[in-house]
């Protein structure tokens, strides 16, 4: 019979997953990861095996709750372009607002670890290819509904969004000018064609 875990698991990860989200792998030791949790390290390695598990698990709690936030946002019945608007927004908010300057946890991990780890690579282009996917679904949905031209490319303006959205996140760590980033919606908004 399987041992019943003696933590609250829902609260070790979301633990977990705010110290790597604002320090990164390397930023985070083992015994800071067992100090934050108040259990012992025979416990920590029973539950979750070893730190780079743990990242995973918390680096797959995070896109759950906020790429997954993004992409049902995608498929609400709000105009495409009120859509983007609200979505461009909240992600302008919610980072300017940031005052640890975390950015995004997805982001800083393509950064710290895609390179040179695969698997964590594969999580990454995953959830990059859903969101993409998300947006391009959405964009032809306006196509359709003939809020946007059918000369749009729903997969190179989704292609775009994304990496508005990642360059966003990445320069309000140090950049938090509201009235700027503002000015940057109403660029990207642009760039839909009109039906």
């Amino acid at each position: 019979m399987a041992r019943t875990r003696e933590f609250d698991e829902a609260k070790v990860i979301d633990i977990a997953t705010n110290l790597f989200w604002k320090n990164g792998y390397a930023g985070v030791s083992t015994q800071d990861l067992i100090d934050a949790f108040g259990m012992s390290k025979s416990s920590m390695y029973g539950a979750y095996h070893d730190k780079r598990n743990l990242f995973i698990i918390a680096l797959q709690n995070y896109r759950k709750n906020a790429s997954q936030g993004m992409i049902d946002a995608m498929k609400g019945d709000k105009s495409l372009k009120e859509t983007i608007t609200l979505l461009l927004n909240n992600i302008i908010a919610e980072t300017v607002g940031d005052e640890d300057c975390k950015g995004c946890f997805i982001v800083n991990t393509a950064i710290e670890l895609a390179s040179h780890d695969h698997e964590i690579a594969d999580i990454l282009r995953e959830n990059r290819q859903n969101i993409i996917t998300a947006f391009s679904v959405a964009i032809q949905k306006g196509i359709d509904n003939q809020e946007l031209a059918p000369s749009n490319n729903p997969h190179a303006i989704a292609n775009y969004f994304y990496s508005l959205i990642n360059g966003m996140r990445v320069d309000a760590k140090i950049h938090k000018d509201r009235s700027q980033y503002a000015e940057i919606v109403n660029v990207a908004l642009s760039v839909l064609q009109k039906a």
